[in-house]
């Protein structure tokens, strides 16, 4: 499609174009029928295209084709920079003074995939900004917009709004590395148990089964149970005096665990028996 034919030699867009991005605008959309006349009309996203244009627009018509604009220059991915339509309708809305709330400057900012729209400046600045109140605020234009006392404020407190966000959410990781930290300290306590254990099982393989008794009957840093197989290994073993069968027997408590009761049981059978 020729130039010529979305705009005069004047540069006075075609109203047709107007209409379609005003129902784009309202509706935030691009339908089908929309996307067969707009596909190759990339033209009317060239700044210039409405020189003659934007003046003739009355406010409510300016802001339906503003939003028109930027839907349909994401929907068509145009790529014109500075020099999209968006950018100058925008500034003709910060003339007119009919954003003082920043309210669409803030959609257009997140909703869009140009960094120029729709404050006409890119860079480091906007793409370190969270919307446009933050971009605002970072590139200290809130006293060279004309905005409202109320959004001036919004802006000038962002700063601590952010720090405080970001304090609880430093909470939360802290909260989670505490957590993290104490389930590490746990393993790190069960591996040393384990580790201590395996010491001692292999001490005690070393050892005859009398002396295994004696350490059994003598120290009281592990639970009875825990020399379950040193036990069995006594029990079978007919050297082992009756006294120290019965000495192991009363390191028994009255557990009601069935694993100590049947040992238990068992000790007490051997005794008898020999």
């Amino acid at each position: 499609m020729s130039r010529h034919n979305i705009y005069n030699h004047l540069f006075k867009v075609d109203e047709k174009y107007i209409e379609i991005l005003k129902s784009i605008g309202f509706f935030k959309t691009v339908d089908n029928e929309t996307e067969k006349v707009l596909r190759n009309a990339e033209e009317i996203n060239y700044s210039q295209t409405w020189t003659t244009t934007i003046p003739t627009l009355d406010n409510n018509k300016l802001i339906e084709i503003f939003k028109g604009i930027v839907v349909a220059e994401k929907h068509f991915q145009w790529r014109d920079g500075s020099a999209a339509t968006g950018v100058w309708l925008y500034q003709e809305i910060r003339k007119r003074k009919i954003d003082l709330d920043l309210e669409l400057g803030n959609w257009a900012f997140l909703y869009t995939d140009n960094f120029y729209v729709p404050f006409g400046s890119a860079g480091n600045i906007r793409a370190q900004s969270k919307d446009a109140y933050d971009y605002v605020r970072n590139s200290q234009m809130q006293y060279s917009l004309d905005l409202t006392s109320e959004t001036i404020e919004k802006i000038n407190s962002y700063s601590s709004y952010l720090d405080q966000r970001t304090i609880e959410e430093l909470k939360v990781d802290n909260a989670t590395l505490r957590r993290k930290l104490r389930d590490l300290e746990e393993d790190i306590i069960k591996i040393n148990t384990e580790k201590e254990n395996l010491k001692l099982r292999l001490t005690l393989s070393k050892k005859s089964n009398i002396e295994k008794a004696k350490h059994i009957i003598e120290n009281d840093t592990r639970i009875i149970y825990f020399y379950s197989d040193e036990i069995e290994q006594i029990i079978a073993d007919k050297n082992v005096p009756s006294e120290l069968l019965e000495r192991i027997k009363n390191k028994f408590n009255d557990s009601k665990n069935k694993n100590n009761i049947v040992l238990k049981n068992r000790l007490i059978n051997e005794i008898n028996n020999r």
